[in-house]
């Protein structure tokens, strides 16, 4: 499989908005230039976050991550492309049925110069099972 040609850095990633205006943030958390690690050709091909859905707030109406496109140099001017998904997850993998797929992303701030991109994904009130424990990502695709 060939996966993106340019290598891109996420950062702690979530904000995760529930309805009745419960939401979920660490970002607050985060310095704003801390990295977490590599995305992509030179890094993971998939990253994500495991949480366990609320007894209470079950509807996920968004997901942000923070990406910087730093690329891999002039040799390799591509911007980065990947898919947000949604789905349950047990024990140490993702099963299931996709809940969720967002269509193909792009990056648009090639070679980092603007600093980290926000990507939010709108889910449409996606329904998740009180007490599940579930898997939001990002998948990186060719």
């Amino acid at each position: 499989m060939r996966f993106v040609r340019n290598k891109l850095l996420i950062i702690a990633l979530l904000i995760l908005g529930i309805s009745f205006s419960q939401l979920i943030d660490t970002v607050s958390l985060w310095d704003g230039s801390q990295l977490v690690g590599s995305f992509g050709e030179a890094g993971f091909a998939t990253v994500g976050q495991i949480f366990t859905v609320d007894p209470i707030y079950t509807i996920l109406d968004s997901w942000t991550y923070y990406l910087d496109d730093l690329g891999s140099g002039p040799a390799d001017p591509s911007p980065g492309k990947f898919a947000f998904y949604v789905m349950d997850w047990e024990v140490d993998k993702a099963v299931g049925s996709v809940l969720f797929e967002s269509s193909q992303i792009i990056t648009t701030n090639n070679g980092g110069a603007d600093g980290f991109e926000i990507f939010e994904f709108l889910t449409g009130g996606l329904h998740l099972e009180a007490g599940n424990d579930c898997v939001a990502f990002l998948s990186v695709c060719e």
